[in-house]
């Protein structure tokens, strides 16, 4: 009986009326959500980062800055250098050996780059342009920093807005009033020119100088180190009002101010509390998604 069996089991799928079995893919799982782009606040927020610090190859490099082409430059162990950004950069730039011992300051756009240049026989300090070339940079324009005292004055001047009306920022000491004032310069008409200057009690009573400031390209936003004594243990108020005390050493401490527009006066400085202290060379993104420093000998950015 077993051919019997054997042909009850090979018919029982047309006896109960039962479909061939079919491998059938299984259903994709559920795509996460893209993650949302990061997005400067409104004017008079400051952005918040994360505390979470990540690294990027480039090593013993200042006044690392980040184009919005995805070009980065710095000068790396004395060399001054272009290459993609958090990547190795290995395009060395050759300049004049005069301009050593200043400190590149991009352009968003990736095309310019200025140094502040003092010499030290005139002392008089220029703000000199230099374009790219794709090969070299060629000098173009430069700006006469007006001075009110017989001898030179560094200035730390800032990465320079999106052209073409471009805006530049640094503080100056008035020698007259003994206090720091803000001064920004525009070239909208082609030639830069000063358009605007003002006390640097304006965005905080205790402030020091403003210390390698950056300038966002839409020149609304600035991020500098602050030096002195306003740093205070109660949550870093610059002008003199918060509880804690003051604290007993010059912190360097990464602040941010803003503007609604470039014709304004920045207000009031905020401390960014989750980037730490003793870091360098601040700079951050268009988008505020990321803030790019300089410390142990690295370059470290923190995300949005």
């Amino acid at each position: 009986m077993r051919w019997l069996a054997l042909f009850a089991l090979c018919g029982c799928n047309q006896a109960f009326n039962l479909d061939s079995t079919k491998l059938v893919d299984a259903a994709p799982p559920p795509q996460p959500d893209a993650p949302i782009p990061p997005s400067c606040p409104a004017i008079g927020t400051a952005p918040t980062f994360s505390d979470e610090l990540r690294q990027i190859p480039p090593r013993g490099c200042e006044a690392y800055a980040v184009s919005e082409t995805q070009t980065a430059m710095a000068i790396c162990n004395g060399v001054l250098v272009r290459g993609t950004a958090d990547a190795e950069m290995t395009q060395t730039i050759a300049i004049d050996p005069a301009f050593a011992y200043d400190h590149p300051r991009l352009a968003p756009e990736g095309d310019r780059v200025f140094f502040s240049h003092t010499n030290y026989t005139t002392y008089k300090t220029k703000f000199i342009e230099f374009a790219w070339t794709g090969t070299e940079l060629v000098r173009a324009r430069e700006y006469l920093a007006p001075i009110d005292y017989q001898y030179g004055e560094y200035f730390s001047i800032s990465t320079p807005s999106r052209g073409p009306d471009r805006h530049i920022v640094y503080t100056d000491y008035n020698n007259t009033s003994m206090t720091y004032e803000v001064v920004e310069i525009a070239d909208g008409g082609g030639t830069f020119v000063e358009v605007a200057r003002y006390p640097l009690t304006e965005l905080g009573a205790m402030l020091g100088p403003l210390d390698k400031p950056s300038l966002s390209p839409d020149g609304l936003r600035l991020v500098f180190l602050n030096s002195s004594y306003a740093t205070q243990a109660g949550g870093g108020d610059t002008t003199g009002g918060a509880p804690g005390g003051w604290c007993e050493y010059a912190g360097s401490v990464v602040m941010y101010a803003d503007r609604a527009t470039t014709t304004d006066h920045f207000g009031a400085a905020q401390l960014l509390a989750t980037i730490p202290e003793q870091v360098d060379w601040p700079y951050m993104t268009a988008d505020c998604g990321r803030m790019y420093v300089s410390a142990l000998n690295r370059i470290f950015y923190f995300k949005q």
